[in-house]
């Protein structure tokens, strides 16, 4: 599965698991504390820092890979959007999904991200 991980600084080779200063309590209870990399399955936004990533990382990983996990904070969210609409089952379809990891993980390419 291809992912994205967005930052103001370009990494070339590989992106390291770290604890930065934009994490907060509300991320997945799995995540608090520990160096991770955030990843999304958005092509055009990293979630939580919107307009703030420069650089889009692309990276490849098995999605049964255990090292890999879904930010369940974010799938909450969904969950309660999906009921509060629930004659609407597409609601939810196109929103971005949110993963960290939990080691180093090669990069396949990089490209500078201009926002409008």
């Amino acid at each position: 599965m291809i992912l994205y991980h967005f930052s103001d600084t370009c990494y070339p080779d590989e992106l390291l698991p770290n604890v930065g200063s934009r994490r907060h309590e509300a991320e997945d209870p799995r995540a608090i504390k520990e160096a991770v990399v955030w990843l999304t399955d958005s092509t055009d936004r990293a979630p939580g820092i919107e307009n703030q990533g420069r650089f889009r990382h692309e990276v490849e990983v098995d999605e049964k890979d255990p090292r890999l996990f879904k930010d369940e904070s974010d799938e909450r969210l969904k969950n309660i959007w999906q009921s509060m609409y629930p004659g609407k089952t597409d609601s939810v379809r196109g929103m971005a999904t949110s993963y960290f990891y939990t080691k180093p993980i090669k990069v396949k390419s990089v490209e500078q991200i201009n926002y409008a």
